[in-house]
């Protein structure tokens, strides 16, 4: 099946931090797989009472090399600019 638009992948990950039970954020939109995202893309993902605020990096490879990145006060975060048929993938972490 040929990608129409825009793909992105959730991918979580948790912050090493001085706490042991750091709750890790739920990724809720974009889902998983999707496609045909319309610019600008919201990001929204699960509230974490414990944490003081939000890491978001957002990159074109699964690994993270280079990531575009934004400390967020708040659960979301719209980002315009994105490439139409490029491949995304995006995580987020809480700061304790």
């Amino acid at each position: 099946m040929k990608k129409l638009f825009t793909l992105y992948s959730l991918l979580a990950f948790l912050c090493l931090s001085f706490t042991a039970n750091a709750q890790v954020p739920t990724l809720y939109n974009p889902a998983d797989n999707s496609t045909n995202r319309v610019n600008p893309v919201n990001f929204d993902w699960s509230y974490v009472s414990s944490g003081f605020g939000y890491q978001f990096q957002i990159a074109d490879n699964p690994s993270f090399a280079g990531p575009s990145t934004w400390d967020v006060s708040t659960n979301s975060i719209s980002q315009s600019g994105l490439t139409p048929g490029k491949t995304y993938y995006w995580r987020v972490r809480t700061w304790l």
